[in-house]
């Protein structure tokens, strides 16, 4: 693992946020509301709840992409590990439940970890929990805003 310690997530908050204002937001949702069929980007779904929907979607056996992730992982994870080098900053967009990073740290050895995510709570929560498991891990989540909750 990394020589850097840290016995919780940093205390450096990264926020992008992704629109200009609240305005945009709501003309967004206007319009997809206003089509035939009516649509809504999923992006608006992913508040705590939706969050913790959407990985119990994942356990689903109609939903096959996590097992061939992690089949994908598990076959070449050492292969994957060399490509990504040790000591460097591993960013992962959509981290949700920072799953994927939990199958590449037998192997792989971040100087630190950036989980992104939309749901701020969800993304804490499970930043938290990751940095408790393995203390030794810098993580710095990010949120990315494109609504509050």
């Amino acid at each position: 693992m990394s020589t850097m310690h840290a016995a919780q997530i940093s205390q450096t908050e990264f926020e992008i946020d992704l629109y200009a204002s609240d305005m945009t937001v709501a003309r967004e949702i206007i319009t997809g509301l206003a089509k035939q069929p009516k649509q809504s980007s999923p992006k608006y779904f992913y508040d705590q709840k939706g969050s913790e929907l959407f990985d119990h979607i994942t356990q689903l056996d109609e939903y096959y992409i996590p097992r061939v992730e992690r089949d994908i992982f598990a076959d070449n994870l050492v292969e994957i590990c060399a490509e990504i080098g040790t000591d460097c900053a591993f960013i992962e967009p959509g981290a949700g439940a920072c799953e994927k990073v939990r199958w590449l740290l037998p192997e792989l050895a971040p100087s630190v970890y950036m989980p992104m995510d939309i749901s701020a709570v969800y993304l804490h929560k499970n930043a938290a929990l990751l940095a408790d498991a393995y203390p030794e891990l810098v993580v710095k989540p990010v949120v990315l805003i494109c609504i509050q909750y």
